[in-house]
């Protein structure tokens, strides 16, 4: 059998193109390599990852006292963070709608998580942790490059007066 070229592939018959090899005129990378990417990209890159995953660490740091009431995502390095997904443990004290208020009242936007799309599986943090994750108690707030630590800061600061609004200071 002769080898064939890809502009021949859609009028050769499905159980023929398993036997025959195919010719290339130009290699097929599955993954971009350094050769890609010129050095200001990647140095870019590696900036927004860094900063992303500062501000998770950061959060993860200030918002470890209350654990026993949310989940906080598992901290994994050069991991490109653009949301920061909550849990919120089943407790007798609020519920995650409750903590989704208040941090809107102030200022700071939650959305759904990016791990309930549809038919999706929960996301790999969660997975790691054994934890069983209901679509209601879940959420993320903002955590990419583009805020500052003093963004951060004032988040962490809202999940502060939240918890002191139900505990006192």
């Amino acid at each position: 059998m002769n080898a064939q070229t890809h502009t021949d592939i859609p009028t050769m018959k499905i159980n023929q193109m398993a036997e025959t090899p195919i010719q290339c005129d130009r290699p097929i990378m599955l993954a971009s390599g350094p050769c890609m990417h010129n050095d200001k990209e990647l140095r870019a890159a590696d900036r927004i990852t860094r900063s992303c995953f500062e501000n998770v660490r950061f959060l993860n740091e200030h918002l470890k006292r209350y654990e026993s009431f949310i989940d906080l995502p598992h901290l994994v390095e050069n991991a490109l963070y653009l949301a920061y997904t909550i849990s919120v443990k089943p407790n007798p004290y609020f519920e995650a709608s409750d903590l989704k208020r208040f941090l809107n009242s102030c200022g700071v936007e939650t959305s759904e998580s990016f791990s309930f799309e549809q038919n999706a599986t929960p996301m790999p943090v969660f997975r790691a942790k054994n934890l069983a994750v209901n679509k209601m108690d879940t959420f993320c707030i903002a955590c990419h490059q583009n805020l500052t630590i003093l963004d951060i800061q004032s988040i962490a600061k809202r999940f502060d007066a939240f918890f002191s609004s139900l505990f006192g200071a």
